[in-house]
């Protein structure tokens, strides 16, 4: 068979024409290029490690964000055909400790309400204003402070 064709010919072709071939008949490893394809493969594989820890790390920011939103703000129902799945919305931290007030402070305006009629507002601005200072003699007196 002649150099000029053939399986020969393909793996001897080099495309400037006169460089190297892809095979060298007498040593068939190119040490080269097979040493910077492994070293490239080393740098690749450091490459994904890096993008992966990375990732990791900001996946685990993300769920402790989340996490401290859910116990802050609570938790919506997972819906499942339109219909909510008994039991997956929690209340969150403001919820437990606001929802108690507002409540006590609707139930209070609508006392007020009935019982004084028009007065109703006046009434409840003077009960507000005595609870925000019976609250601050209490903070004066366990701080030792005579702050107004």
């Amino acid at each position: 068979m002649s150099d000029g064709d053939g399986l020969s010919a393909f793996l001897n072709r080099t495309d400037s024409g006169g460089g190297i071939p892809l095979v060298d008949p007498s040593n068939p490893v190119q040490w080269g290029k097979l040493g910077a394809a492994i070293i490239a493969s080393a740098i690749a594989a450091v490459e994904v490690g890096i993008i992966q820890t990375w990732s990791a790390i900001g996946t685990a920011w993300t769920s402790i964000l989340d996490g401290a939103t859910e116990f802050i703000a609570g938790s919506d129902p997972i819906e499942r055909f339109g219909v909510p799945v008994f039991g997956t919305g929690q209340q969150g931290l403001i919820d437990v400790v606001f929802d108690p007030l507002i409540l006590a402070a609707n139930r209070a305006w609508a006392i007020q309400v009935e019982q004084f009629g028009l007065l109703a507002m006046p009434v409840s601005v003077a009960i507000v204003l005595l609870t925000l200072w019976v609250l601050n003699r209490f903070r004066a007196q366990i701080t030792g402070s005579d702050l107004p």
